[in-house]
């Protein structure tokens, strides 16, 4: 067998146009030319001779050959079918078409992570720990999270077979449009118990989730509206925030990064172009900005621009590490690529990929600073409190 497979490769090779791998181009677009056509032969040759179980199409092998493709760059580029790029697109849009819930796996089942404020499916009583075993009447069990959320968005009326403890519940939700809230401003009484019984009328929490088309808007609502109510010092949470638009972030640091750098760009050609931002006016006396692994890309480069300007102080842990820019660019067939096209540099002009944001406190150090809270309460929390207090 190993020797007939090593003969028929052989006569694969023979068998397919070779100029590719001999022609001396120095014109590259005439190579892509030229790579075009021998995978074009490729896929006559698979569709025509290809004899396993699976159904092939021309349409299946062009994705694969995308996927391929685009696998070979960095972990963050990546082809997307046209389902994948509208959700990519609709999660950043500050709006979405559904019923308003985040799944994840509990001991190999699926349940309801999270339901959205003025949701359907918070309207309809769903509620967060609910174990997921049918949508539609087919059974869940077995399926990835992709799998399910197919189905889920197969109908605009959604029945969910449930499990709250021992009851056994069914849901018939119909889809709306949903807004998608992405700044969250909350007083530090409801957030902490050390922090029940004081005066917290000057200092403040915010939480952005990601940056998206409406995250600027939002934060300069809730700035605004703090600065109104005299609040002098913020805590910005970024703890779990794996980025989003770059317009939108930059937006945000012309908001509360003080006058200069916000970060550097440098594209293929190494060319450098700086982002600045033009505030003067610092909206508050202390900023201190919580952190964690997956803090990334966008959310580094606001606390990297603040910690950089000395606007603020960082804490938690060291950030993802994620110093590149990506690009949506749609294909006239369906689909999109998500290509890395930049790599960005913080406002100090040192890398941030593969790096991080290092923070000032750490959450090592707040582990021996608050020895007896550990595993009680949110330590870096905790730490921008006092920090504000202060």
């Amino acid at each position: 067998m190993k020797k007939f497979l090593t003969l028929f490769l052989v006569v694969i090779l023979l068998w397919l146009p070779n100029p590719v791998l001999a022609a001396d181009e120095s014109d590259e677009s005439q190579k892509t030319r030229i790579a075009g056509a021998l995978l074009t032969d490729v896929m006559d040759l698979v569709l025509a001779r290809y004899a396993g179980e699976e159904k092939l199409s021309p349409e299946l092998l062009y994705e694969a050959a995308l996927r391929g493709l685009m696998g070979e760059l960095d972990i963050y580029s990546e082809y997307l079918n046209p389902k994948q790029l509208h959700t990519l697109t609709q999660g950043f849009s500050g709006s979405m078409y559904g019923i308003g819930v985040t799944l994840q796996m509990e001991n190999d089942m699926p349940a309801i992570n999270h339901v959205l404020a003025e949701s359907p499916a918070l309207k309809a009583d769903v509620r967060k720990g609910d174990l997921l075993i049918k949508v539609n009447g087919a059974n869940v069990s077995g399926l990835d999270l992709e799998e399910i959320l197919d189905l889920i968005s197969d109908k605009d009326v959604v029945t969910l077979n449930l499990k709250r403890g021992d009851e056994d519940i069914e849901k018939t939700i119909t889809k709306a449009q949903i807004k998608l809230q992405s700044v969250y401003a909350m007083s530090f009484e409801t957030l902490l118990k050390s922090a029940e019984k004081n005066d917290n009328s000057a200092i403040h929490y915010i939480y952005i989730s990601d940056f998206g088309e409406e995250t600027a808007a939002e934060f300069k609502k809730v700035i605004t509206d703090l600065r109104a109510n005299g609040v002098k010092g913020i805590a910005i949470d970024l703890r779990g925030n794996t980025g989003g638009y770059a317009d939108s972030v930059i937006e945000i640091c012309n908001m509360i990064v003080p006058e200069g750098p916000i970060m550097y760009t440098i594209n293929k050609n190494n060319s450098r172009m700086l982002i600045n931002s033009k505030l003067t006016d610092r909206p508050f006396e202390e900023i201190i900005v919580l952190t964690d692994s997956g803090t990334a890309s966008a959310s580094e480069v606001l606390a990297s621009a603040l910690q950089d300007a000395k606007a603020a102080t960082v804490v938690g842990n060291t950030t993802y590490g994620k110093g590149v820019i990506q690009s949506i660019f749609e294909l006239p067939y369906g689909g999109g690529l998500k290509l890395t096209t930049e790599e960005y540099l913080r406002r100090s002009g040192e890398k941030i990929n593969d790096i991080g944001v290092i923070p000032d406190i750490s959450l090592e150090e707040l582990i021996e600073e608050y020895d007896s809270l550990y595993n009680e309460s949110d330590l870096p929390l905790e730490k921008a409190y006092a920090l504000l207090r202060d």
